[in-house]
This record gives structure tokens, C-alpha cells and sequence, in this order.
């Protein structure tokens, strides 16, 4: 099995649902579902990365660049919105879990939990804006407020399979914690996770850039992964959407720093590329492999508009960006 196959397994969105700003989609119900079918996906993914996995008992300004104090988001233009240039905010390790992925959407940022011992077992951290969830904690039924963490309004979510925690962040954000493990004393370990989070900011890292619009494919910007850790990241993924086109097919580019061993039968924008349906790797852009993969039909996106896009891949000289659409 080649890393791109590993990376396919670590690096598959770690969410069922992709909440999109004008569908209205109900984020609540997209968070149980995605929960219910994480478990299996993040288990391989816990073995495949264990060598990139090194934070300390609590993140420190030192270990992430541009790590910065985050405020609430009081008095936005649009609340609803990350700025997707930067992971809003941390996880250390606690109760026997470490973070493994960050990622970033308009509508969510979460970090996913795998254990410290690499045994099965996972977890999720993820931040919403209040207009996307809102649990309600004075509604019949919800169990009674727990101590606060920081100042912070803390409650267990009622009928959960796993235990979850949502914690109130400043007026317009909830953070949701939830592990799913068969290690007792779970709502404890989640708690500890929970006091591990930190609500600074740490910029995302990526080693190139990518120009849907030189392509002639307008998009739109949908999710930016980081693996830990993040400063620099070992892999680095940006998924993008082509409203115009179709069934709004996606496309998702993987940022590898090593060129794999596979049969290349084209060559794009001077790098030697293995072209198949639906996906094209770079095989060696100055050190870094790139993978491409169409999510949905292929029919909806063509195999000329891909090559189109992997020709506009460019690195960053010398450092990263965090803007990686030009």
C-alpha cells in the first residue's frame, strides 16, 4: 500500500455532512451522524500516523506559529463565518487523548481525538457558531449545568450514546466534545478534554497554492486540514467545491512532503503525473507529492478540467501560505 493510500485513510473528511451556507442544513442531526459512523474511519487513521503525533500535556504558544489570543466572536458582520486562515482553537493532550487532525470550515472547526496509547478509541472537539447549533440548556430534560471550566457555562447534552459536553464560548459559539471508547470513566476523560482547550488562534500552513480561477473553474473554498503537528503540518489537504458545474462536484487536494513510487503516463505543467478517472498525482513537485480526487461523478467535473486545476498547483518559495487559493 502506497502513503497515498494510508493518506487516504487519515485524511478522508472526518465528517459525513459538509454544512453548506445556503442549504440550511440542520448542523445538530449532521453532528450525530457524523459521529455515528467516524469511529471505524479514525481507528485506521490512529495507526497510520502515529510517528506525526507529538503535543504536549497542553499547547504552548511555542509549539504552533501565529498562535494569538482569540476573542469571542461578539458583534461579527456575519457570526456565522470562520475565517478559514486560521484554526480558532487548541487541544492538548488530556484524559488519555491527543489531537490528530485541525480543520477548518466556514461553519465548523473541529480537531479529532485519537488515544496516546494507539489503542481503538476516538474522539472530536469541534466549535460552532451559535446560529448553526444551539443546544438549550433550559430546555425540559437537560441535565443540570457541571462545574465551570474557565468561567464558562458547561452541560452534558441529553439522550447521547457517548458522552457530550458543550461548553459556551463568549455570545456567539458553543464547543462540543464527544469520545467514543469503551475505556471507563468516559464523561470524566471528556471533561479533561474539555479543560484542555485553549481559544487561541494558530494559522494555517500550507506548502502551496492552487488557482481554480486561471483554470476557469470558479469555486468556492470548502475545508483546510492540518495533521499534527502543526507547525509544520506533515500533510496538508484543501477541499474545494464548483457550484456552476453539475452536482456541485468536489475536489479534494492532499499535500504530501515525499514522492511516492508509482507509474506516471503524463506529464502536467512540467511535473510527471499518474492520470486516472476521477484523480491525478503529482508525482514530484520539488520534494512534495499531490493528490486530486473528484468526490462526486466524474462526469460532473471531466478529466480535462482536472488537469486544468493540476496545472495551476504552485509552491510556496520558502515558506507557507495561508491563503491557498489565488
Amino acid at each position: 500500500m502506497d502513503h497515498f493510500e494510508d493518506g487516504a485513510r487519515l485524511l478522508a473528511p472526518l465528517r459525513d455532512v459538509d454544512p453548506d451556507l445556503r442549504s440550511g442544513v440542520d448542523v445538530t442531526r449532521a453532528v450525530k451522524t457524523g459521529r455515528r459512523r467516524r469511529r471505524s474511519r479514525l481507528v485506521v487513521a490512529a495507526v497510520g500516523v502515529v510517528a506525526v503525533l507529538g503535543l504536549s500535556a497542553l499547547v504552548a504558544p511555542g509549539l504552533v506559529s501565529g498562535l494569538r489570543e482569540n476573542p469571542p466572536a461578539t458583534g461579527l458582520a456575519d457570526p456565522t463565518l470562520f475565517d478559514m486562515r486560521s484554526f480558532p482553537l487548541q487541544v492538548g493532550t488530556a484524559g488519555g487523548y491527543k489531537p490528530l487532525m485541525y480543520s477548518v470550515m466556514r461553519v465548523k472547526a473541529s480537531v479529532s481525538l485519537v488515544r496516546t496509547d494507539g489503542r481503538p478509541g476516538t474522539g472530536e472537539v469541534s466549535m460552532y457558531p451559535r446560529t448553526r447549533f444551539q443546544p438549550d440548556p433550559a430546555a425540559a430534560g437537560f441535565p443540570a449545568a457541571q462545574p465551570p471550566i474557565e468561567g464558562r457555562r458547561v452541560f452534558w447534552m441529553p439522550g447521547e450514546a457517548t458522552p457530550t459536553l458543550v461548553m459556551e464560548y463568549g455570545t456567539d459559539r458553543w464547543v462540543q466534545v464527544t469520545i467514543e471508547d469503551d475505556q471507563p470513566d468516559l464523561r470524566n476523560r471528556v471533561y479533561h478534554v474539555a479543560e484542555s482547550v485553549a481559544f487561541t488562534s494558530a494559522d494555517v500552513q500550507l506548502p502551496f497554492t492552487i488557482s481554480p480561477t486561471e483554470a476557469g473553474l470558479p469555486s468556492n473554498l470548502l475545508e483546510i486540514q492540518n495533521t499534527v503537528p502543526l507547525s509544520p503540518p506533515e500533510t496538508s489537504v484543501v477541499k474545494l467545491s464548483f457550484e456552476p458545474l453539475g452536482r456541485t462536484p468536489q475536489v479534494t487536494i492532499t499535500a504530501t512532503p515525499q514522492a511516492p513510487s508509482i507509474t506516471t503516463n503524463e506529464v502536467i505543467n512540467g511535473h510527471a503525473a499518474a492520470v486516472s478517472p476521477g484523480e491525478i498525482i503529482l508525482r514530484d513537485v520539488e520534494g512534495y507529492s499531490f493528490k486530486l480526487h473528484v468526490d462526486t461523478p466524474l462526469e460532473d467535473f471531466g478529466a480535462d478540467r482536472l488537469k486544468a486545476l493540476a496545472a495551476t498547483i504552485d509552491l510556496v518559495p520558502g515558506g507557507w501560505t495561508n491563503a491557498p487559493v489565488r
